[in-house]
């Protein structure tokens, strides 16, 4: 196959997945409500009412409008799925929202600053939460078994944390928390195994549980 029309390919693949991502998001982040179109201007030789189209006759979403009107009910993220009470279906959608966005933040060996290609996730996981103010999440940091300093998964856990508080989430809302080496997702024998292992993972929070940033 040609240089090329391999270019071409990929491109185009690419464009699918970001075009795939972005419709799965736009069920996640509200979208500010449009601005409906001024009236007609009036006409003072008849004297009449001029009668002018509101947001929802205009087929726009009103300004008073909660989140889960605009937005649609949460069930409609998880179809199929058992109704869950009010306290829990925003849990619900975050969990289905960073589901898709699927955040996993990663790090050059014994570093801890974010890299700017990971600013996009960072921003959309921001975006979620703003929406969803009673949601709290956890930021779960982590290292590989050959990076010696000890507090390194809880500086990674807090970068993430700081930029999201940066984006407008309440810091009381994120629970940043180390967990040594104590979970990998892949043997830290090869160097991809513990390339993989020097992360962040995001979770969210039952409504009910604690924020316990002590390590286990």
């Amino acid at each position: 196959m040609a240089t090329e029309e391999r270019r071409r390919i990929l491109e185009r693949r690419a464009a699918f997945v970001q075009a795939a991502l972005s419709a799965a998001l736009a069920g996640c982040v509200e979208p500010a409500p449009a601005t409906p179109a001024p009236g007609p201007a009036p006409a003072a030789a008849t004297g009449a009412p001029i009668a002018t189209a509101s947001p929802a006759d205009a087929g726009h979403p009103s300004p008073s409008a909660s989140p889960s009107a605009v937005a649609g009910p949460a069930t409609a993220l998880v179809p199929g799925g058992p109704e869950p009470s009010a306290s829990a279906a925003p849990v619900v959608v975050v969990r289905v929202c960073l589901s898709v966005i699927r955040p996993q933040l990663r790090f050059p060996s014994r570093r801890s600053d974010l890299d700017a290609a990971t600013f996009t996730m960072l921003d959309e996981i921001a975006a979620v939460l703003r929406q969803r103010p009673e949601v709290r999440v956890a930021v779960e940091g982590h290292r590989d078994t050959s990076e010696p300093d000890p507090t390194l998964d809880e500086r990674r856990a807090e970068a993430a944390r700081s930029y999201l508080v940066a984006q407008g989430v309440p810091a009381e809302r994120i629970c940043p928390r180390g967990f040594d080496a104590e979970r990998p997702v892949a043997p830290n024998t090869t160097p991809e195994g513990r390339a993989a292992n020097r992360r962040v993972d995001f979770r969210v929070l039952e409504p009910d549980e604690k924020c316990d940033p002590a390590k286990p």
